[in-house]
């Protein structure tokens, strides 16, 4: 007697399980790749400038230019200075997971005068 009631509890731990995890779980959907880094990268080979009517203020964007890995120099002219900078190497500007905001982003970029890239990481 004990020997058929184990059995029967084993065959339906076996059998009802299987069964119920069929009915809530359905097809196997793939799960998301959630891991996947995009790295959006900029560079500028043109150079940009901005006229600044204080020598101070220039020198100042020129050397937050310089620290953000910028090249700059500064033009001084008899009534104004002017700051010529560009992005020469690649830079990181943002870090995203998903693929769709990463091309989102490199297009806006684009859009705004840089040489923009995607690199899966």
């Amino acid at each position: 007697m004990i020997r058929h009631a184990c059995a029967a509890a084993l065959l339906l731990a076996l059998v009802c399980p299987t069964t119920q995890a069929q009915i809530i779980v359905g097809p196997m959907i793939p799960a998301p790749i959630w891991n996947r880094v995009y790295l959006v990268q900029v560079r500028t080979w043109t150079w940009s400038e901005r006229t600044f009517a204080n020598d101070r203020d220039a020198v100042r964007f020129a050397q937050a230019m310089r620290s953000q890995g910028r090249a700059a120099y500064v033009q001084r002219h008899a009534w104004h200075t002017r700051v010529r900078f560009q992005v020469p190497a690649w830079q990181t500007y943002q870090v995203t997971y998903n693929h769709f905001q990463a091309h989102q982003l490199e297009r806006w970029l684009e859009w705004r005068g840089f040489d923009a890239r995607v690199i899966p990481y």
